[in-house]
């Protein structure tokens, strides 16, 4: 399983009230279930599942463009994810 297709497993089935949203909350980027109202930073969240050679690649965005539709599924943007991505990207190159 790729880390794309890890990170889309961890949202759960694409179903009526199981959807998500990718925001900034006072200038950090977190993924926020929508019907619950309950969520985790982004860069926790992508952490969790995708390596961090693979965010610094840009290659991640388009493995995650390939599953846009399984996204959008899940009420996951893909502009709301790529800006995420290159947040948590920036956050990564400050700790270095």
């Amino acid at each position: 399983m790729t880390s794309i297709e890890k990170l889309l497993t961890s949202l759960g089935k694409p179903l009526d009230g199981n959807e998500y949203e990718i925001k900034n909350h006072n200038g950090e980027w977190w993924i926020d279930h929508k019907a619950i109202g309950s969520g985790e930073p982004l860069s926790q969240w992508l952490g969790k599942y995708i390596p961090q050679q693979e965010i610094s690649d840009e290659k991640i965005l388009d493995a995650a463009e390939e599953h846009s539709d399984s996204f959008l599924n899940r009420g996951v943007a893909m502009s709301s994810f790529a800006r995420g991505c290159y947040w948590y990207r920036e956050q990564l190159k400050g700790d270095a």
